[in-house]
């Protein structure tokens, strides 16, 4: 592990921010490793808790017998690892989240743990009982946020449909605050509409050149050289555009080696006005609106006219 760091590290062309700051991790502590829905049982306020105090009760009640087997070296890494997401950037490397993934880690090592310390066995089945009625109340909280986004998704794939196979597109992806009060989904701890350009591109065999996977330089699919690394992260700033995004834009569409056949706009009522009206402007150059989700529409889609 820490060979591949030093590895990344090596590669990164940014530094890594570090400030970590140990009251609001443990405020923040499990995170959203649970939260599926919003609302209690969507969130599994009633689940995490009681899982928490079983593993501290696990660590404080294993005989001295069983820290001697691989139940104390459990005990031992699920302390470690919740130390460690005290400690760790939430993001660097070009990845961002790294905190949320330790804290799921902390339950499944704790979570094996509960299972094995043989003070806990006589509570086998009453807490198999309690965890079923929590995550069948979950379920069913799931179920109507997952329908309510899957209406959003839909409204954002519907007007895709007239992207052409084997076309070139990129994504100006702006905040979208207002869809959750929209469409009826919140505190999911995901971002439905996150990766649904690259959904789209790979269905129709595109190429979808604002992705940020590629320019990133951290996943086996990358740029080739002729696509300098400024380029690059132009590209990748496409999905948080900033005020002079329109600049970029502009930028993007003339020097790139190959021509943007398709744009992706993503911005509802409560983007930023001004810099989604410039980015509107640049594209009305050359390109034309072929289709938009339904009013107020928060996806609009521009083909390219011309030869850029």
């Amino acid at each position: 592990m820490i060979l591949l760091c030093l590895v990344y590290a090596h590669a990164a062309h940014g530094g890594i921010p570090f400030q970590p700051n140990f009251l609001q991790s443990w405020y923040d502590f499990p995170m959203h490793v649970f939260a599926t829905a919003n609302g209690l049982a969507g969130g599994q306020w009633y689940l995490w808790p009681a899982v928490l105090g079983l593993m501290i009760i696990a660590v404080f009640g294993m005989r001295r017998s069983e820290w001697r087997t691989p139940k104390g070296g459990l005990a031992i890494a699920a302390a470690a690892v919740f130390l460690a997401y005290l400690l760790v950037p939430d993001s660097g490397l070009g990845g961002t989240q790294v905190k949320v993934r330790f804290a799921w880690i902390v339950f499944l090592l704790g979570g094996l743990l509960v299972s094995s310390v043989a003070r806990l066995q006589p509570l086998k089945t009453p807490i198999a009982i309690f965890v079923s009625a929590c995550v069948a109340f979950n379920l069913a909280s799931t179920a109507q946020s997952v329908a309510a986004y899957s209406k959003a998704v839909d409204d954002y794939l519907s007007t895709l449909t007239g992207i052409r196979p084997g076309s070139t597109i990129i994504r100006l992806r702006y905040p979208t605050p207002d869809l959750p009060e929209r469409y009826g989904f919140h505190d999911i701890g995901r971002d439905p509409l996150f990766h649904l350009d690259a959904y789209a591109a790979a269905r129709l065999g595109c190429l979808d050149l604002s992705d940020y996977q590629a320019p990133s330089l951290d996943f086996p699919v990358i740029f080739k050289s002729k696509l300098d690394h400024e380029k690059q992260f132009k590209l990748l700033g496409f999905e948080n555009p900033g005020p002079d995004e329109s600049a970029d834009l502009d930028s993007i569409r003339h020097d790139l080696p190959l021509p943007i056949d398709y744009a992706i706009v993503v911005a509802d009522e409560s983007s930023p006005s001004a810099p989604v009206a410039r980015a509107i402007a640049s594209l009305g150059s050359g390109m034309r609106l072929i289709a938009q989700s339904p009013a107020p529409p928060f996806v609009r889609v521009y083909q390219r006219t011309g030869l850029r």
